[in-house]
């Protein structure tokens, strides 16, 4: 099990979130329970 704030800091600098432009929202989308047992991850296609 893993803290919330401390797995979604940890996504956000090992992705390095800040160094791509994105139209789409990154980071944590819904909010839940502080303590995480089960994670879900998903992208966008895209084509350039």
């Amino acid at each position: 099990m893993v803290n919330q704030t401390t797995l979604a800091k940890y996504c956000h600098q090992y992705l390095q979130v800040d160094k791509f432009t994105d139209y789409c929202p990154n980071g944590l989308q819904i909010q839940g329970k502080s303590d995480i047992k089960k994670i879900i991850s998903g992208v966008s296609a895209n084509q350039t």
